[in-house]
């Protein structure tokens, strides 16, 4: 895994670099979730090549008014998903023991409105992920056919 191929807004810091394993499906799983918690991917850019020195940079936030009602374990999670160095990115293992995902990956409670919609959609929200993550564990996403080559806007 030489090549320097990926969706941008999800592409790990190493397919930068141009040397990179499995674990860039970890991070992946990491702006997804970021993804499905606020509407919006972590990294950002007037262009291309600020897009990629955020992603190399790692430089992302929780920004208040998105995220108060997302619980500090969902938080974590994605947290170490979004780590730099791929050997202290969590595994497929480590996610799925993770206690957000243990818990049922529920959001965190502060209204009425948040408690029903915990009980609706835990269970379904609970096994999306599940599913998810045991698929990544079984397979690769890095073949992507939604690849872009990323050596163009290095420049």
């Amino acid at each position: 895994m030489h090549k320097k191929l990926g969706t941008p807004y999800y592409i790990a810091p190493e397919i930068l670099e141009g040397n990179y394993g499995m674990e860039v499906d970890m991070w992946s799983l990491g702006v997804i979730t970021y993804v499905l918690m606020c509407g919006y991917p972590p990294f950002y850019g007037e262009g291309p090549k600020e897009l990629f020195r955020n992603i190399y940079n790692v430089k992302y936030t929780f920004v208040y008014e998105d995220w108060s009602y997302i619980s500090d374990e969902a938080k974590d999670f994605i947290s170490k998903l979004l780590v730099k160095d791929p050997r202290q990115r969590l595994t497929v293992d480590e996610a799925l023991a993770h206690p957000w995902i243990e818990s049922g990956c529920s959001l965190k409670s502060s209204s009425n409105k948040l408690d029903e919609l915990n009980s609706n959609t835990t269970e379904i929200k609970f096994s999306s992920k599940r599913i998810i993550l045991e698929t990544i564990k079984r397979e690769s996403f890095s073949k992507s056919v939604e690849c872009t080559t990323l050596d163009s806007h290095e420049k």
